[in-house]
């Protein structure tokens, strides 16, 4: 039988995976994208099958241009690109991931830079059936950290699903996280326990199913890689036990693999504590 709070955590996790994107409002630009290859583009041998690509110019002064450039590759597959020129010649460009949203778009935000003059951070969405995009620009001339780190935020990603070996129990996890404040996340899981018992009998061994409520904490240290510690609680139903924890994860920030590893005490009695390790495993989204 599957257990409700288990659904609950997988409806909540979805929910709230679907709401990281920007709204689609006025500050966004539309425009239709044209078959061919800008001139300045044709010499290229990426951009050397006219009929197979469509384009949009985003930006354009006296110098420089910034385009939009869709090429199918197969029949079922297409790839992006941004392409910088200035004073008639390619500075740049930058291929795109565009991930499918839930009304059949596609989003992304990328950024190209100019060699030590202009970055430009282009947000977009994609409707491939309308071949549209609505796009809008940010032109900074700042260091490129800044504007990295800019481009980076707007795409770093706020949710965890992941299973965990021991941890908040003597088997094993399923949770979801959420951050809800800088650096601090709030856990929902099942504890999945192996239960030995004693009868007239003999020993049984059976299994049940446990909530588990905590709040993280994690130091970014370098990269993708945080020290995390979190403190919360366990129910059985007959009381709460306090639940600590602290170790490493490893948190791909931008979507994709997240890994911990944690020490765990749980208080099950005031005078008595079990310290055990943890092995989690899932994806940030």
């Amino acid at each position: 039988m599957i257990s409700p709070i288990l659904i609950l955590i997988v409806f909540t996790s979805i929910i709230f995976g679907q709401n990281n994107l920007p709204e689609l409002d006025s500050s966004f630009v539309s425009s239709k994208l044209i078959k061919g290859v800008p001139i300045l583009l044709e010499k290229n041998d990426y951009f050397s099958q006219p009929k197979k690509i469509s384009y949009a110019e985003i930006y354009h002064d006296q110098n420089d241009s910034v385009y939009f450039v869709s090429k199918q590759l197969t029949a079922d597959s297409d790839s992006y690109v941004l392409v910088l020129t200035s004073d008639k010649k390619i500075m740049g460009y930058k291929f795109l991931k565009l991930k499918k949203t839930t009304e059949n778009k596609l989003y992304t935000i990328g950024e190209i830079e100019k060699t030590n003059e202009n970055t430009f951070v282009v947000e977009l969405y994609y409707i491939p059936k309308d071949n549209i995009i609505s796009y809008r620009l940010k032109i900074e001339n700042n260091s490129v950290q800044d504007i990295s780190t800019l481009a980076m935020d707007s795409l770093r990603k706020h949710n965890l699903f992941y299973g965990e070996f021991l941890g908040s129990g003597n088997f094993l996890s399923l949770n979801y996280e959420r951050e809800i404040l800088n650096n601090f996340n709030l856990r929902f899981g099942i504890v999945i326990l192996i239960i030995n018992s004693e009868s007239n009998s003999g020993s049984h061994t059976d299994i049940g199913e446990v909530p588990i409520i905590m709040l993280s904490y994690f130091i970014n240290i370098y990269g993708n890689n945080f020290i995390t510690s979190a403190v919360g609680a366990v129910t059985n139903g007959g009381g709460f036990f306090p639940y600590y924890s602290a170790g490493y994860s490893y948190n791909s920030q931008y979507g994709g693999l997240f890994l911990k590893f944690t020490v765990n005490i749980i208080s099950v009695r005031p005078d008595y504590y079990i310290t055990w390790p943890g092995i989690g495993v899932g994806i940030s989204f």
